[in-house]
């Protein structure tokens, strides 16, 4: 038969948590510790025996009123107290301390007992999971800002430009209605002029406005789309874009190859990095380089030669948060440098399915 109380001490010093046992009367020290202490801690049972205010040394600084709170009903301890930690080595762990009060016969708390867990790896994983939620809830909220972004910009087109370019279309066919009857070659004129006036609304400022929306790579590919979003910014710095001189690159980006996210992906990075160089930098070029490679990964690199910012100590803005996020969703990686001399921005995206 076996005896249990080798049994219990065999399963208590094989623990991975830490056993103890800390008299309070007479005299404070610790009755017992199991020999995990010293891979919890680095500190051996011995150590723990000898100094009765071991338990009190090991509590992190900043943790210290949260023990101290805990001790303020002696009567109660609340299960488990969950508090940082520092080991002999100098290291910060989280562990989970789970006590058991003890009282003499006259009702006087004699002693405590109980448990250390190491519990950093649940905590670190708890705090990961936080952050992400946190990360993705900001990612969430970017996300709608941006669509109340583009609405706004939209809005103000058709309310602004597009609105008043038809305002003037409209006045003149209405005044080569007028003039049919006295002068029908004027009319004529006007009305050739306002049909070339409607083509050129229909062509820059209609398609300028569905590519806001949501540019149709898959009808003529993301090269296209890339050219006609550089004229907005040409009046304001010249844009160039480069592509490798190879055939399968030139098809890679020319024809409706890539995918519908990636592509989008690529073309919001480079809508993003040139609004902030039309409204920061003040440059007065930038260069846009797609670099697909033959095994099917592709970088895309805008170059500016505009005032830089010191990317360290200024907080990124709406336009990176906004490409780090498009990124993302492609599993890509992002870089920014930034120096007087300019500001570089570079997305790589993995292999293309």
């Amino acid at each position: 038969m076996v005896d249990s109380n080798d049994w219990l001490r065999n399963v208590i010093e094989q623990s991975t948590d830490q056993f103890w046992r800390y008299r309070l009367l007479p005299t404070p020290a610790y009755e017992y510790v199991s020999p995990s202490s010293t891979a919890i801690f680095g500190y051996t049972p011995e150590e723990f025996y000898a100094d009765p205010l071991m338990g009190d040394r090991l509590v992190h600084p900043d943790d210290r009123s949260v023990l101290e709170t805990s001790w303020a009903d002696r009567t109660a301890f609340p299960a488990p107290l969950t508090i940082r930690a520092v080991t002999k080595g100098g290291a910060t762990i989280w562990v989970e301390v789970l006590r058991v009060p003890f009282y003499d016969t006259a009702g006087n708390l004699a002693a405590i007992g109980g448990t250390t867990r190491d519990v950093t790896r649940r905590k670190q994983a708890e705090m990961d999971l936080r952050h992400a939620s946190e990360a993705l809830a900001a990612s969430r909220r970017r996300i709608v800002d941006a669509q109340e972004k583009l609405r706004r910009e939209i809005a103000e087109q058709l309310h602004g430009r597009l609105q008043n370019r038809l305002l003037v279309a409209a006045a003149r066919i209405r005044q080569a209605i007028d003039g049919l009857s006295d002068n029908p070659a004027q009319s004529a004129e006007r009305l050739a002029a306002t049909a070339d006036l409607l083509d050129e609304i229909a062509q820059r400022d209609v398609r300028r406005i569905a590519n806001q929306l949501h540019p149709m790579f898959s009808r003529i590919g993301l090269l296209p789309f890339l050219r006609a979003l550089i004229e907005d910014y040409e009046p304001s710095f010249r844009v160039e874009i480069r592509v490798p001189d190879r055939p399968w690159a030139i098809e890679t980006l020319a024809q409706p190859r890539l995918e519908p996210q990636l592509g989008m992906a690529i073309y919001r990075v480079v809508q993003e990095s040139l609004n902030n160089v039309q409204k920061h930098a003040r440059a007065a070029s930038a260069r846009v380089t797609l670099q697909p490679t033959a095994n099917g990964a592709m970088t895309v690199t805008i170059q500016d030669d505009g005032e830089g910012f010191d990317v360290d100590s200024v907080p990124p803005g709406f336009g990176i948060l906004t490409m780090q996020d498009y990124v993302g969703s492609q599993s890509g990686a992002f870089q920014l440098q930034s120096s007087p001399t300019g500001t570089t921005v570079a997305a790589s995206f993995p292999l293309l399915s």
